[in-house]
C-alpha cells in the first residue's frame, strides 16, 4: 500500500472496528468495574489461580464458541487485563479467539471441506491451551508481574484504616475517639472499639422491634454502590477506550505496511 494512503486507511479501520465492536467493549468496560467494585478484584485473581486449569479451559472454550475477530477479542481481553484475571486465562482466550468461531467453522466447512474446518477447531484449541500454559510458566517465574494492570491508587480498606486511627486516638480522650471513630461506626454499625463507655449508647445502631438500621437511611444509589460503580466507570472507560484504539490502529497499521503480495508469495498458492 502507497504510503499516502496509509493514514486514511488506518483510520477508517479503526472507526469500523469501533462500529462493530462498540457493544462488546462496552460490555467489557461494565463487566469490569462491576467486578471490581461489587466483587474485588484481588478475589477474582485468587479464585482463578486457585483453579488456573479450570479457567484456562474456560477461556479456550469461550474464545471459540464466540464470533469474536481480532478487535473484538481485544474488547474482551482488555476488560480481563482490567478486572486482574491472571495471564494464563487472558493469553488463552486472546490466542484461541480470533483464530475459530462458529461462523468461521460453517464458512471453513463450506469452502474447504468439514476436515478443514474440523482440524482448524482443533488447531485453535491446542493453540489456546499452550499460551494459557506458557503463560502461567512466565507468571509464575515473576517475569509478568505488573505488567498490562491498572494500578489503584489508594487501594486498601478505607474503613480498616480508619479503624486503626480510631482505635491509636482511644488512648488521647474520649472526646477525640468519639470523632474518629463516629464515622467507621456508621459504616460498619458497630460501636468504636473504645474504653470510652459514653461512646457506645451513641453510636451503635438499635437494635429490636421497629429499630432501622444506619444502612436503611442511606440513598438506594449508596446502598447499592451506585455511585462507586460511576466512579469506576469514568476512570477506567477512558483507559479501555485508548487502549482499544490503540490495539486497531496498530494491527490495522501492520497490515498496511506489509505488502499483500509478499504475503502470498510467503505462502503459496
Amino acid at each position: 500500500m502507497p504510503l499516502e494512503q496509509l493514514p486514511g486507511y488506518v483510520v477508517e479501520h479503526t472507526l469500523t472496528s469501533i462500529v462493530h465492536n462498540w457493544p462488546f467493549l462496552l460490555f467489557g468496560i461494565l463487566t469490569a468495574a462491576m467486578l471490581k467494585v461489587y466483587v474485588g478484584t484481588d478475589r477474582v485473581a485468587s479464585l482463578l489461580r486457585r483453579r488456573t486449569d479450570v479457567a484456562v479451559a474456560g477461556s479456550v472454550g469461550v474464545a471459540v464458541a464466540t464470533p469474536f475477530c481480532s478487535c473484538g477479542t481485544t474488547a474482551v481481553v482488555i476488560s480481563m487485563l482490567a478486572a486482574s484475571v491472571p495471564w494464563a486465562p487472558v493469553v488463552a482466550f486472546m490466542v484461541a479467539s480470533p483464530l475459530s468461531s462458529p461462523d468461521g467453522f460453517v464458512i471453513s466447512a463450506g469452502l474447504f471441506g468439514w476436515p478443514f474446518a474440523t482440524y482448524l477447531v482443533v488447531s485453535s484449541i491446542v493453540l489456546g491451551v499452550a499460551g494459557g500454559v506458557v503463560a502461567y510458566a512466565f507468571e509464575s517465574a515473576g517475569l509478568l508481574e505488573n505488567q498490562a494492570r491498572f494500578a489503584d491508587k489508594g487501594a486498601g480498606s478505607s474503613i480498616g484504616t480508619a479503624t486503626a486511627t480510631a482505635g491509636a486516638s482511644c488512648g488521647s480522650g474520649c472526646g477525640d475517639a468519639k470523632k474518629a471513630a463516629a464515622p467507621v461506626a456508621r459504616a460498619i454499625e458497630v460501636a468504636p472499639a473504645c474504653g470510652c463507655g459514653s461512646a457506645k449508647p451513641a453510636l451503635r445502631p438499635s437494635i429490636g422491634p421497629g429499630a432501622a438500621s444506619v444502612a436503611e437511611f442511606q440513598p438506594l444509589w449508596i446502598r447499592w454502590r451506585f455511585d462507586q460503580l460511576w466512579s469506576e466507570l469514568r476512570t477506567g472507560a477512558p483507559k479501555l477506550i485508548l487502549m482499544f484504539v490503540g490495539f486497531a490502529a496498530i494491527g490495522y497499521l501492520a497490515i498496511g505496511l506489509v505488502p499483500t503480495e509478499w504475503m502470498t508469495s510467503l505462502l503459496g498458492g
